[in-house]
């Protein structure tokens, strides 16, 4: 599957300001920023990122994912601290 369709479905799917993907064939790694994270705990945040690409998963385009997820003041911190 192709990074920038995730990015896309990402985008559409969850009130988001920035999606990073990248990864190796069907490994991916996702990192997602934006302020509908605020008050989520991390497994409610990750629960948020895999509804939108379960299919994907089912029909093993996708077989495993790192989600970061982050509000636009932790994300902000976070770039900092780096």
């Amino acid at each position: 599957m192709k990074y920038k369709k995730i990015e896309k479905l990402l985008k559409i799917n969850i009130c988001l300001e920035q999606v990073f993907v990248s990864g190796e064939n069907n490994h991916i790694n996702i990192v997602v920023i934006g302020d509908v994270f605020i008050g989520m705990n991390q497994v409610k945040r990750q629960q948020l990122v895999y509804e939108p690409l379960m299919k994907y998963f089912s029909d093993e385009t996708i077989h495993s994912i790192n989600i970061e997820a982050y509000s636009l003041k932790e994300w902000k911190k976070n770039k900092l601290l780096k």
